[in-house]
């Protein structure tokens, strides 16, 4: 199934110069779903933080799919 989405940015914790990006997807009312990374896979976003491989990655900016 394809949702509208927005491109987000996260960077390391513990390296705020590595960043990664993920696709945060929405409903056609403009509700958050949840947030995949490049391959479809679902990412648990806990406190503006997610979890990839053992590393914590912080949200930069907003997941607002309105604002930019």
């Amino acid at each position: 199934m394809i949702f509208p989405r927005k491109l987000i940015t996260f960077y390391k914790k513990d390296n705020p110069s590595v960043q990664r990006c993920a696709w945060a997807n929405y409903n056609d009312d403009g509700f958050l779903i949840n947030i995949t990374n490049y391959y479809g896979k679902v990412l648990k976003l806990q406190d503006g933080k997610v979890y990839i491989r053992g590393e914590i990655w912080i949200l930069k900016g907003h997941l607002n799919k309105f604002q930019y």
